[in-house]
C-alpha cells in the first residue's frame, strides 16, 4: 500500500498543549494534526498568538487536517442552536489556522429530507471557510453504520460533504469490509485508525470506546480494514485516533511516537 498522509487526531493526546502536540507530531513524522476550538483558546491563554501557532505548524511541516467535533447538528430546538453556536468557534479556528474537514457526530432527528437539508446547510456554511464536513457514524446513534452515513451525505449532494470511517466504530458496528471496498473514494473525508480488545458485553459501547488500543495491539483485522480502503487512502488522510487513558498519562512525545510507530507497522503488514 502507498504510504498515506498521516494525521495525529486530537483525542490521542487530548490534553496536550498546542506547542507540545505540534513538536511531538513533527518528531514522529506526522503530516498533520487535529485540533479543537478549545486548543486554540488555551494556546491564547498561554500567551501564543495565531501567528505564533501558524509559525509552529510551518516549522513542523504540519497542516491542520481535522477539527473536532460538532455534535447536535442533526437535532432540533436548543441542541441544534447550541451546535450552530459551536460551529462558529470551529470556523474561527479554521480561518485562523486552516483545516481540511470538521468531524460531525450524533443522533439525527426528523425525516430523511429534513436530515439531508440540515447536513447540506452545514456543508454550505463550512465551505465558506474552506472546510469539508465529515459525518462519522457511531453504532449507538441513529447514524450507526456506513450505509446510514452515506445515505445522508449522498442525499445532501454537497461536494464538500463526506463520511469519516473509524476502524473502532466500523468493527463494533456492521463489521463488513465489503462496504469499505465499495465506498467511492471521493465520498470519504477521512479514515481513522485504532484498535480494541475483545468486546466486553457488560460495558456500553459509549464507555468502551474510551479505552482503545494502539493499532496492532488489539483484535481488529486492521490489515483487512486498510486493504479494503486502499483506493481511498491514495488521497485521503489516515488519522490516528487512539483514545486511551494509558497514553494520556504518558509524556506527549512518547505517546505520539508510539502511535505513529504502531500505525506504520500495521500499514506495512497490509501491503
Amino acid at each position: 500500500m502507498m504510504s498515506p498522509e498521516l494525521a495525529l487526531s486530537v483525542m490521542t493526546v487530548p490534553d496536550a498543549p498546542f506547542e507540545a502536540r505540534v513538536t511531538a507530531a513533527a518528531a514522529a513524522g506526522f503530516d498533520g494534526i487535529g485540533l479543537r476550538p478549545g486548543d486554540r483558546t488555551r494556546a491564547h491563554e498561554a500567551g501564543l498568538s495565531d501567528a505564533d501557532m501558524q509559525a509552529m505548524l510551518r516549522q513542523g511541516g504540519l497542516d491542520v487536517v481535522e477539527i473536532d467535533v460538532i455534535s447536535g447538528w442533526g437535532a432540533t430546538g436548543e441542541p441544534l442552536a447550541s451546535a450552530q453556536r459551536h460551529e462558529q468557534r470551529v470556523f474561527e479556528l479554521a480561518d485562523a489556522l486552516g483545516g481540511r474537514h470538521v468531524t460531525v457526530v450524533g443522533d439525527v432527528e426528523g425525516p430523511p429530507d429534513r436530515v439531508a437539508s440540515t447536513f447540506a446547510g452545514l456543508c454550505d456554511r463550512a465551505a465558506e471557510h474552506g472546510l469539508a464536513v465529515g459525518l462519522e457514524y457511531l453504532p449507538w446513534t441513529t447514524v450507526p453504520d456506513l450505509p446510514s452515513a452515506r445515505r445522508i451525505v449522498e442525499d445532501a449532494g454537497r461536494p464538500n460533504g463526506g463520511v469519516v470511517i473509524d476502524s473502532w466504530h466500523h468493527f463494533r458496528g456492521g463489521d463488513d469490509l465489503g462496504l469499505l471496498e465499495d465506498v467511492p473514494a471521493d465520498l470519504v473525508a477521512a479514515v481513522q485508525v485504532d484498535d480494541a480488545g475483545p468486546r466486553q458485553d457488560d460495558i456500553p459501547l459509549e464507555e468502551e470506546t474510551m479505552e482503545r488500543e494502539l493499532p496492532g495491539d488489539g483484535t481488529f483485522d486492521l490489515s483487512g480494514f486498510l486493504g479494503a480502503l486502499r483506493h481511498v487512502l491514495v488521497d485521503t488522510p489516515l488519522c490516528v485516533e487512539v483514545i486511551s487513558p494509558r497514553l494520556g498519562r504518558m509524556p506527549t512525545t512518547k505517546a505520539v511516537a508510539m502511535a505513529a510507530a504502531a500505525t506504520r507497522s500495521v500499514l506495512a503488514a497490509s501491503r
